[in-house]
């Protein structure tokens, strides 16, 4: 017969308990838990997006009714307005006011790409727009659930990239930030799932590693160089970018500490070049690791502006805001 001390049936009543209680722990911890994942699909490529963003065109207005006979009848019933969205081709809508443009929208989707892990057409079609070579594609933006099962899928024809913004980078933020792209589209369509008969995932099983690497930069992650020779290593901030396929000059926002903004006040009483005759190119880099960069040519220093930035309690530095023009811009984005 075997002997059992205090120290076995202590160990066999704490296993026994761990393994009783880790189902009712399992659920308690996945009861809540529904991280809902958002893809895009483009040509075969794949990348994770935040949300989704969409503006359908608006239903055509019904036809005006027959003039009624000289008869007394009863009056015909105008056929009501449905939500379908239709189509509307931005290549033949032809131009219309700004104010009508309020009201007929066309198909148009956004969302925040991450910088890492995009595939490679999708990396393509994106340079392509800002480097001025637009192009069309079809394309899908998906909301999956937590085993990748379609739970609501926008599909879009003739797509092509309209704008692309460019978050602030901020040296003392942690915030998460990607570019916003904004796509108009032929024809853009949507599907819900109800959530216990989701749909099969529309995601190839060979891009599912793909999407499990990419991640989002933080506002903080991002460095500024230039062919010129200035330091611009301690710069603080660079405002927003948006670029457009039909977009070539535009302006950024530096922000850098006092005492390194002389070259930028020299550049400005000499006419606003950085180094005479020259042509100045500044690369913002966004994210830790080299990725991503949009390179803003032929710079131009058009004003330097000293600012006071309080950090507490009677502690205050000060900064300078260099506002430059650019002539045109450029990305360079890597893929995976």
């Amino acid at each position: 017969m075997a002997m059992h001390t205090r120290r076995d049936l202590l160990r066999t009543s704490l296993l026994l308990g761990g393994a009783l209680s880790a189902p009712r722990i399992w659920t308690a911890t996945t009861s809540g838990y529904t991280p809902d994942r958002h893809v895009v699909l483009v040509a075969g490529g794949a990348a994770f997006i935040d949300s989704v963003a969409t503006v359908f065109a608006p239903a055509p207005a019904p036809a005006p009714a027959a003039r009624a006979p000289a008869v007394a009848v009863a009056p015909a019933t105008a056929p009501a307005r449905t939500n379908t969205p239709t189509a509307i081709n931005p290549a033949v809508q032809g131009p219309i006011s700004s104010a009508a443009s309020r009201l007929r929208v066309a198909n148009q989707i956004s969302f925040a790409l991450p910088c890492v892990g995009v595939g490679q057409p999708i990396a393509n079609w994106l340079a392509g727009a800002v480097n001025h070579v637009p192009s069309l594609q079809d394309g899908s933006a998906c909301t999956l659930d937590y085993n990748y099962k379609l739970l609501e899928r926008y599909d879009w024809t003739g797509g092509s990239i309209s704008q692309v913004t460019w978050p602030v980078c901020d040296g003392g933020s942690i915030a998460l930030a990607g570019p916003v792209i904004t796509v108009l589209a032929g024809t853009l369509s949507v599907q819900a799932y109800p959530r216990s008969s989701a749909g099969p995932s529309p995601v190839p099983p060979a891009l599912l590693t793909v999407l499990s690497s990419q991640k989002y930069w933080r506002a903080s992650e991002f460095l500024v160089t230039s062919n010129a020779n200035i330091d611009l290593s301690r710069i603080s901030s660079v405002s927003a970018l948006t670029l457009a396929p039909a977009a070539y000059a535009g302006t950024v926002a530096l922000v850098n500490e006092k005492t390194r903004s002389l070259p930028f006040y020299a550049a400005l009483r000499a006419g606003g070049m950085l180094i005479p005759g020259q042509s100045t190119n500044i690369a913002i880099q966004y994210g830790a690791a080299p990725g991503v960069s949009v390179t803003l040519r032929n710079c131009l220093v058009a004003s330097v502006m000293p600012i006071p930035i309080k950090r507490g309690v009677g502690e205050q530095i000060e900064r300078t805001v260099a506002t430059l023009n650019y002539a045109d811009a450029s990305l360079n984005i890597s893929a995976v």
